[in-house]
């Protein structure tokens, strides 16, 4: 495998799949709820627990991308992936399934990064590295369907446990043929010598395209979690219907995303226009969402169905123009690293508080609607936040090349 779209294929497989372990037990909320005599909450601290060792292993992830290559950590994340599943799928207590969940953690943090900066590597002397993340975005659509909506049909047929322990065998087939197949790209240079600084990641933090890009995939996971998680579960225990139609109906966000993200994608590349694309994306979801919450709060469960997807098209456009900002932004030494931290605190935010308070206050008071106007609330927030933050590259440039004239000067 030699090319950058057969590098682009695996790491759109590698990733698809990682979400059937990611997400794909939300289906089975309720029997696990059941079988384990657990609350709400307690259900949404599976979510929680993984997107918390996400999130904090996700910048370290891409530190170790960066400084090791690509497939090696690919592997190691679906290795990581397989033992999380085996260990669901065979747990006895709800202890075991926290175990299980932040085991997973871990390989979805490595299969969140690795795979898209092996892309980016594969595309940067094409300058089309929109173009390739915006295919790579996809991954969150189709894997969102293979986890809620194939994953329904055996999970009907078999139940929760069962289907934990295919999806390790799939994920274990998956690693056979990458380790056979898989290649760094040929620009890839690995620095073994680099040590993980926390200098580094305080340098990154102070370049306000990965804040903004942080702020971004805050509000996109927060709203991720909640379609992907909730939504089936809603649907199921308030109108009854079957785990395939729910959870189909929750992996629409993402699926419609595919389309969103290859538009924005290869369009922000054509135009070299990064911030006015991530703007758009950020509050045509911001919109979408607010009106499948009002829709949801009557009673209206068609036209969120509706509305869902649409949020979706325009919260999976922002992405992969973000990760291309932000590698467009710093050292390419450190692409790995800056996506890393983009995404861990987007994870690590959106993920881990939107699953626990969605269930916490469905405990309280009943219902959902609460959780929705909390998340509507932040996003608008973080909309107004990344218009004020956001800058191309080219404005940077200016803005460093004044500084520079004013020193001189001086």
């Amino acid at each position: 495998m030699n090319t950058k779209w057969s590098a682009l294929i695996f790491a759109f497989i590698i990733t698809a799949v990682m979400y059937i372990p990611y997400i794909g037990y939300s289906i089975g909320a309720i029997d696990i709820i059941e079988e384990f005599s657990i609350s709400y909450a307690s259900v949404g601290l599976l979510a929680t627990s993984t997107a918390i060792v996400g999130g904090l292993m996700l910048p370290y992830a891409g530190f170790l991308t960066d400084k090791l290559g690509p497939k090696k950590i690919i592997l190691f994340g679906l290795g990581t992936l397989v033992i999380g599943q085996l260990l669901f799928g065979i747990a006895t207590s709800f202890t075991i399934l926290i175990v299980a969940r932040v085991i997973v953690g871990i390989g979805v943090a490595i299969l969140l990064i690795a795979p898209y900066t092996l892309v980016i590597h594969w595309f940067e002397d094409s300058k089309s590295t929109g173009l390739g993340l915006g295919i790579m975005i996809g991954t969150d659509g189709i894997g969102s369907l293979l986890a809620t909506y194939v994953f329904a049909i055996t999970f009907t047929l078999l139940g929760w446990r069962i289907n934990a322990l295919i999806s390790s065998i799939v994920l274990l087939s998956v690693l056979t043929i990458t380790w056979k197949s898989l290649k760094d790209s040929n620009t890839f240079k690995p620095n073994r010598e680099v040590k993980f600084k926390l200098e580094s990641v305080l340098e990154l933090l102070k370049e306000r395209n990965v804040i903004a890009g942080a702020i971004y995939l805050t509000g996109l996971f927060s709203v991720f979690n909640l379609a992907v998680f909730w939504i089936p579960t809603i649907l199921m225990e308030e109108k009854n219907w079957s785990e395939g139609l729910s959870g189909f109906i929750g992996s629409t966000f993402a699926l419609a995303g595919i389309l969103g993200s290859f538009i924005f994608g290869a369009y922000s590349d054509k135009l070299k226009k990064r911030k006015v694309f991530i703007m758009v994306a950020n509050l045509g979801m911001l919109i979408a969402f607010v009106g499948f919450s009002y829709f949801y709060s009557i009673g209206n469960y068609v036209a969120l169905a509706i509305l869902l997807p649409i949020a979706g098209f325009f919260g999976y456009g922002g992405p992969a123009v973000t990760y291309s900002l932000t590698a467009e932004s710093i050292d390419k030494s450190k692409v790995g690293l800056a996506n890393g931290l983009v995404l861990g605190i987007g994870m690590l935010v959106g993920g881990s508080i939107v699953p626990v308070l969605v269930g916490y206050l469905k405990d309280l008071f009943g219902e959902y609607t609460i959780g929705f106007l909390i998340i509507g609330g932040y996003l608008l927030i973080f909309s107004i936040l990344n218009i004020l933050l956001l800058k191309d590259v080219n404005e940077i440039q200016i803005v460093q090349s004044k500084e520079m004239n004013l020193t001189d000067q001086l």
